[in-house]
């Protein structure tokens, strides 16, 4: 945690103030004045003002931090102590006089006591950034019903915090970000994140597809109605009444998060995370998502399941699903139908191992198949670690099967060959020109040009199945 130590100067007049986002460790402290520069009157009684702390917010909000206490620097020490005053004021407001307003985000704080009520302010800094002067009154405080007023100008200290690296932090007490989940929902529903903390569900955010991968603003009207916040396995962070900014950008290979949020009690919640993630599809509808491993291959894409024809042995159940429109890439072949073969010992038996169950499963679709492990046939394709399936049967007799399946396959590459130090290896070879014909010098002499060797061998590739079907549906 780093602190800053200015002397600042503000007028403020104050309306309800907003709310704030911040997060990580403790600044260190910066002298305060002995002498009393301002004061407020709550509840008929007249404290005076003896430290000031401006809690600069990453958006767009400036919280005022008050005690009656000399020598606080930081929040962490007025908010451990008794009887601190919190303004949050929109940045916007700040150095434009005096301003009325009745916003959601902003508030006023005394102790436990809240207003996020109708309020006047007037804030200023000094050309110099010194000294901070306000003024405030706020109609009422929730709790006690009563309006809150006062005045102050004279020095104060800042107090910032590094950013957060893959960390969320709930009241500016970062910790580790050690997984995240994105679920797309294919129903329709709002994408769904999950933050975790080792076990813990540090963050759950749901957000409207159409607001993934671009900022969202959120405080009054411009939150989006679908917008959901819990945090600590569940606990709920009331976005109506918050203020803040919330990022959530998906790519490929990683995601971007960046939260940062603050309620109407002063209370904040960020996240800042870059890096790998695991994308999961949720609620699903009947299809089959494949991908060969082999970009341009005809049946890559997503496809809807349209049907299911059952048969049964004594030991086993085969499920042959026919697939209809194409909905993502690739074209589908109706004659090409995906088959799963399972032992009937699996049924009902929740998600199973893929990869390391002994019990006889086969998936094929295509030119691929996959097959359980079977040590007396090692060299049938196996499942990869991670790979998990699961059937269901209800009291009706309708199945649902969720497969989500990959395997390696090999193919060749071509490439530039390398030596045993990872360099290029280069040859010279007789330059043509664009229609392949040999180029020569003025003597006769054959033109060369320096090129890299190449070479072909095998790579292995991911072949992925993610199938989903419910006969109910």
């Amino acid at each position: 945690m780093k602190i800053l130590t200015k002397l600042s100067a503000i007028v403020i007049s104050l309306a309800a103030a907003l709310a704030a986002v911040s997060c990580e460790e403790t600044p260190q402290s910066t002298i305060q004045p002995e002498e009393v520069l301002g004061s407020f009157v709550y509840e008929g009684n007249t404290y005076n003002i003896r430290s000031v702390v401006v809690y600069e917010l990453d958006n767009n909000q400036t919280q005022i931090w008050i005690s009656e206490t000399a020598g606080y620097t930081t929040v962490d020490e007025i908010e451990a102590s008794v009887g601190e005053l919190v303004i949050t004021i929109p940045d916007s407001k700040i150095g434009k006089g005096k301003q009325s307003f009745d916003q959601e985000g902003n508030f006023v704080k005394y102790d436990d006591k809240v207003n996020s009520g109708f309020c006047t302010l007037k804030c200023d800094l000094d050309s110099d950034n010194q000294m901070i002067s306000f003024e405030f009154s706020s109609q009422k405080l929730k709790a006690a019903q009563n309006a809150i007023e006062g005045s102050y100008s004279g020095p104060y200290s800042v107090y910032t915090l590094e950013e957060l690296e893959n960390q969320w932090a709930y009241n500016r007490q970062p910790k580790s970000i050690t997984a995240v989940d994105y679920f797309e929902m294919e129903d329709g529903e709002p994408s769904r994140l999950v933050i975790y903390e080792n076990e813990t569900r540090a963050i759950e955010l749901r957000l409207a597809k159409k607001n993934i991968g671009v900022p969202v603003t959120i405080g009054g009207s411009s939150t989006p109605i679908e917008t959901e916040v819990l945090f600590d396995n569940g606990e709920e962070f009331k976005i109506s009444s918050s203020y803040g900014k919330i990022l959530v950008a998906p790519s490929e290979e990683s995601i971007s998060i960046s939260i940062k949020l603050t309620n109407d009690g002063g209370k904040t919640l960020a996240a800042n995370y870059e890096g790998a993630y695991r994308f999961r599809y949720a609620n699903k509808a009947n299809r089959c998502i494949f991908d060969s491993g082999s970009e341009g291959y005809g049946y890559n894409g997503k496809f809807e399941l349209t049907n299911i024809s059952i048969s049964e042995t004594a030991n086993e159940i085969t499920f042959r699903l026919t697939p209809g429109e194409h909905l993502e890439n690739g074209v589908v072949n109706t004659n090409l139908a995906p088959s799963f073969k399972v032992s009937k010992r699996l049924l009902n038996e929740g998600e199973i191992d893929a990869r390391n169950t002994t019990e006889a499963w086969e998936f094929s679709y295509d030119m691929f198949q996959v097959y359980s492990y079977d040590a007396s046939s090692p060299d049938r394709t196996r499942a990869n670690e991670g790979s998990v399936f699961s059937v269901e049967r209800n009291d009706n007799g309708k199945y649902t099967l969720n497969i989500e399946v990959s395997y390696m396959i090999s193919k060749p590459v071509t490439q530039d060959k390398v030596d045993e130090n990872g360099n290029i290896v280069y040859t010279e070879v007789h330059k043509t020109d664009e229609y392949g014909s040999p180029l020569y010098d003025s003597n006769g002499d054959p033109i060369m040009e320096t090129v890299p060797v190449k070479e072909t061998i095998m790579v292995d590739f991911p072949t992925t199945i993610d199938l989903y079907y419910n006969q109910a549906n």
